[in-house]
């Protein structure tokens, strides 16, 4: 499952082999960005799905299926706090974990879990399932900083900032080292509208 920005885009645009990442797994619209693309290309509104929802959505699914979930990703104590909390929240999931910095396969291969929820950054969370999808055995979702969501290390976007589409604001004013980041969506849009325009993606 590939929760689809267009930061993502954009990424696959300057490399374009991860378009072939983008294509082996079932996309999500998780982006303002991809909904007005969908708007000026299509004409019609593509609705948005957030991935820390879709996350907390597959949880409930587990839970009620009784599976068991790994999550790799996050630094330790955010791993941890993470796995603690769907204990609490979900009791009948079996969940085990690692962080993102450490090799977690001796630990996937024990536990033989039933979904693996990845939390690294874009595009290494994509890249890493998909490099990997053969000896997963199980499904897996990118899911970014959703681990220090759940964990408390990182307060989530308000509701008026979630529905009105800018999380992207509400991440900047917490995380101004993001700004590099959110400097990149207006090339996405020139992108589509060039597109719209001539027929062809000409940056």
């Amino acid at each position: 499952l590939i929760t689809i920005n267009a930061l993502m885009v954009n990424y696959a645009f300057e490399n374009p082999e991860f378009f072939e990442v983008l294509k082996s797994g079932l996309c999500v619209n998780d982006s303002t960005g991809i909904s007005i693309a969908c708007f000026i290309l299509k004409g019609r509104f593509l609705p948005r799905f957030q991935g820390i929802e879709l996350f907390l959505n597959l949880l409930a699914f587990c839970q009620k299926q009784k599976l068991k979930v790994f999550l790799y990703g996050a630094e330790e104590k955010s791993n941890q706090k993470a796995q603690e909390k769907v204990k609490k929240f979900f009791p009948d999931i079996k969940v085990d974990g690692i962080n993102g910095y450490t090799d977690p396969w001796e630990k996937i291969n024990a536990f033989k879990p039933d979904f693996i929820f990845v939390g690294l950054s874009l595009p290494e969370q994509e890249l890493w399932i998909y490099e990997n999808l053969k000896k997963l055995n199980c499904p897996a979702m990118g899911i970014g900083g959703s681990l220090d969501v759940i964990s408390g290390r990182v307060r989530r976007a308000y509701y008026v900032f979630r529905v009105s589409g800018l999380e992207w604001c509400w991440r900047l004013i917490n995380q101004p080292q993001r700004i590099k980041r959110i400097l990149k969506l207006p090339v996405f849009v020139a992108r589509i509208l060039s597109y719209l325009i001539f027929g062809r993606i000409i940056l």
